[in-house]
């Protein structure tokens, strides 16, 4: 589940899929809203939550927001592009058991505005690596990634166009999330196996330096892949699957929704997670296929992909 708390960003990805949200005013989720939201999350028995904006770290209080969750007995994961400041990252190195992981947004190096791009490596070289050990587990001792990387495919997507990441090894990244671009039309997809084959040799190219590879974002559209792309992603590839598993996002207005691509199905905080669950659930089994006529694996519901189906 995210806690969007701010709408301030860099506005420097070409892929975001906040839309207004991040186009009319920065809005800064208030401390006493903020608490409010992590109480509705308690009470729902989440361990974790998820901060996000526009850029979470652009926020005044995120640092107090961070305390506070870990005051409360749980962790931060958080969502960012690290264009933060030297006292965040301290912070980071200082208080590493309130992160459960960090995400990293990266972009190709030539799409970074002047200095970005080199303020993201500094950032990157300064964040502690190493893997951090947690609580017993069935006797067992558990580890955490303290970061890993996420990259935005498109429909200009190259076998090797994400190569550049290898070199941020060094720095400690060997997990990669990767997810379709949200803002292009669902049509250019659409049974698009040129697309899916590049989708595959990608997942291929970072298995084989020894990354662990998994699906971040909304499904991708079944009829995307042959029968044997679909193999090699189950095998290869976590999480992977042509659904919907909405991930909840609480925005600064104490407004909840399922995901920012179904906006329009709110309800106010206190109580609101039951009631957005519900309304979705009803959604997903009454969706009415569209654009791909016959297919039980593609509704034109969202901007994203499939409510119901699975790879």
């Amino acid at each position: 589940m995210n806690i969007i708390i701010t709408t301030r960003c860099h506005k420097l990805c070409d892929f975001c899929f906040m839309g207004d949200l991040r186009n009319n005013g920065i809005t800064d989720m208030t401390f006493e809203d903020f608490k409010k939201s992590v109480s509705e999350m308690k009470r729902h028995n989440f361990k974790s939550i998820n901060l996000m904006g526009g850029e979470a770290t652009l926020h005044p209080q995120v640092i107090d927001f961070i305390r506070y969750i870990d005051s409360q007995g749980m962790k931060t994961a958080l969502k960012t592009n690290l264009l933060c400041s030297d006292d965040f990252i301290d912070f980071c190195n200082q208080h590493p058991y309130m992160f459960e992981p960090i995400m990293v947004n990266t972009d190709i190096p030539s799409k970074y505005k002047k200095g970005h791009h080199e303020w993201l490596i500094k950032n990157l070289s300064r964040l502690l690596t190493k893997v951090k050990p947690i609580e017993s587990y069935h006797g067992e001792s558990k580890t955490h990634l303290d970061w890993f990387g996420r990259i935005t495919l498109g429909l200009d997507m190259k076998e090797d166009m994400y190569d550049y990441l290898f070199d941020y090894k060094k720095y400690g990244l060997n997990t990669l999330g990767i997810s379709l671009n949200m803002t292009v039309p669902r049509k250019y997809f659409l049974h698009n196996t040129k697309l899916g084959e590049v989708v595959v040799k990608i997942v291929l190219r970072f298995k084989n330096e020894g990354f662990t590879l998994l699906q971040d974002g909304c499904g991708m559209p079944y009829c995307m892949f042959t029968d044997e792309h679909r193999k090699i992603l189950t095998m290869y590839l976590l999480y992977v699957n042509s659904g919907c598993s909405f991930p909840l996002d609480i925005l600064p207005n104490l407004d909840v929704i399922p995901c920012m691509m179904l906006q329009h199905i709110r309800a106010k905080v206190e109580n609101g997670l039951e009631k957005i669950t519900d309304n979705f659930m009803k959604l997903r089994q009454n969706v009415d296929p569209q654009e791909c006529s016959g297919c039980p694996h593609f509704y034109q519901t969202c901007a994203g992909f499939c409510l119901n189906g699975r790879v």
